[in-house]
């Protein structure tokens, strides 16, 4: 799996491509929701409109971050973060900082199912070990000498010449140390 701080980097680089490719993370909406009460967007100074810009930004991008996080491990953080929000308590965190840290720290309830990521299912299918044959790569193993009948290509637990010493003596059923391969 990937850590935290791998997807930290993975996320910042995907911003710096939308940013540096001229897109933009800001709706007007997002800026007028951090400006005071009593201020709009055309009566804001430039000085409020940068801080609200900036919170707004801020506020996206740790959203953002949470909701992108690998379900399998965070599915359940993320699910109950959405619940409070319909529900009136906005528990998303307002800053990047806040929302790696809860993804860091973040302990998962054993005990309760976890969210299921459907779109990674296929993936795991196909990665599970299972694949076809023209896949997998036997390892060479034609330079192994055994260590039970001393011919080679085969190690001495799967010899066909197996003799069943009973005597205990790690070093008679198997003719000493193990060479490295």
């Amino acid at each position: 799996g990937v850590t935290c701080q791998e997807y930290l980097e993975s996320f910042q680089n995907q911003v710096d491509i939308i940013s540096h490719c001229g897109g933009t993370l800001l709706l007007d909406s997002m800026i007028d929701e951090h400006l005071p009460s009593t201020i709009t967007r055309d009566s804001a100074s430039g000085t409020q409109l940068e801080a609200a810009k900036k919170k707004a930004i801020e506020e996206y991008l740790a959203c953002s971050f949470m909701l992108g996080a690998d379900k399998s491990r965070y599915g359940k953080l993320v699910a109950d973060m959405e619940n409070s929000y319909l529900q009136g308590d906005d528990k998303y965190p307002a800053k990047m900082t806040d929302a790696y840290s809860l993804l860091e720290h973040w302990k998962p309830d054993h005990n309760s199912s976890q969210i299921l990521d459907t779109s990674k299912v296929g993936v795991a299918f196909l990665n599970d070990g299972q694949g076809n044959a023209e896949n997998k790569k036997e390892k060479d193993i034609s330079h192994i000498t055994c260590f039970n009948c001393q011919e080679k290509g085969h190690y001495a637990n799967k010899c066909p010449n197996k003799k069943n010493d009973e005597s205990g003596d790690v070093h008679a059923q198997y003719g000493g140390f193990a060479e490295n391969e």
